[in-house]
């Protein structure tokens, strides 16, 4: 393993201090993601998960304000594929001309797995959305592709892209952490997606960031042993 390797920000030792660590916020977020979409293809927990959704989506009803509404159609817009897609692509072609490649397999990676989830899951449940969204919406509900895709694109960028000795390095954490629960929140409040469908996205879009570095990285290790 050269030096460039062991530096890379795509260390989980550097990443969340300890692999041993790391592995069991992967196994917390998969059980918990796993959970919701078990209790959902069972008839009578899916009606209690429906009745949580239902009290949620009325508080959201109830506070709505013009304000927030154009906020939350702004980042519907800014995790729609129009720029979710070219940012992926332009974080893979920076880490490749700059010949970061361990960060360019995590990268590619966390994408891959977090969209293959999103359509697997999607056509699999076929889960009905929110009656009179506030945006415009296409496909099935469950997951929150909005959701999914906005955790594992911040918490990937964080990977990748953040020195593992930036002093800086848990603010960007603590921004990645706030941005992917607005955008979770926000397609509640525009009627897009049920709270359950928001949670489980968050939940599977985290754990394929960590999963996919968590694997490279034993890879790398084996790699270098």
């Amino acid at each position: 393993m050269t030096s460039n390797d062991r530096d890379d920000p795509t260390r989980l030792p550097q990443l969340l201090v300890r692999r041993r660590a790391a592995s069991s916020v992967a196994v917390v977020l998969w059980l918990f993601a796993g959970l919701i979409s078990l209790m959902l293809a069972v008839p009578t927990t899916a009606e209690w998960i429906q009745e949580i959704d239902d009290a949620v989506l009325r508080v959201a009803v109830a506070n709505e304000t013009a304000v927030l509404v154009l906020f939350g159609r702004v980042l519907a817009f800014v995790g729609s594929v129009y720029v979710m897609a070219p940012l992926m692509i332009v974080v893979a072609v920076f880490l490749a001309t700059t010949r970061r490649w361990n960060a360019l397999w995590a990268w590619a990676l966390t994408i891959g797995i977090s969209q293959l989830l999103i359509g697997s899951i999607k056509t699999l449940y076929a889960r009905a959305r929110p009656p009179l969204p506030l945006v415009e919406t296409t496909g099935y509900a469950l997951p929150s592709g909005h959701a999914l895709t906005g955790a594992a694109v911040a918490i990937g960028l964080v990977i990748v892209l953040s020195a593992s000795n930036s002093r800086r390095r848990y603010l960007w954490w603590a921004m990645a952490v706030a941005y992917a629960f607005v955008m979770a929140w926000s397609r509640v409040y525009v009627r897009a997606h049920w709270f359950s469908d928001v949670s489980a996205g968050l939940a599977f879009g985290a754990a394929a960031a960590v999963s996919a570095v968590l694997f490279l990285d034993y890879l790398w290790e084996r790699r270098g042993g």
